[in-house]
């Protein structure tokens, strides 16, 4: 898969990412359920392609499971790019992992 096609960022800044410890499993079952706030940003200009914005999508799903979603926890949005950028999904209108991701 060529990078420079699919271009997205995503901005995961938990607090136990910033503990200065190697976290244990307390810790990393701890960022699972952290107040989170998830933000894709995809291209999805004609020059990506539809099988690389699938696989691209297919990330993003893999990449927000494993996170518990809803307004006390993780919290997703996404923006999609190309001519005129467009709010795809904003944050909290999905209050289940399980919306999020059908």
């Amino acid at each position: 898969m060529n990078l420079r096609i699919i271009r997205f960022l995503m901005i995961c800044l938990p607090s136990c990412l910033f503990s200065g410890a190697v976290p244990d499993d307390d810790t990393r079952a701890g960022c699972r359920t952290a107040v989170n706030d998830l933000v894709f940003i995809m291209d999805g200009s004609w020059s990506v392609g539809l099988d690389n914005f699938e696989t691209a999508k297919t990330w993003l799903v893999n990449v927000s499971s494993g996170f518990d979603i809803g307004p006390e926890f993780t919290q997703v949005a996404v923006i999609q790019y190309s001519d005129n950028p467009r709010l795809e999904i904003p944050f909290g209108q999905f209050l289940t992992s399980e919306e999020l991701i059908v």
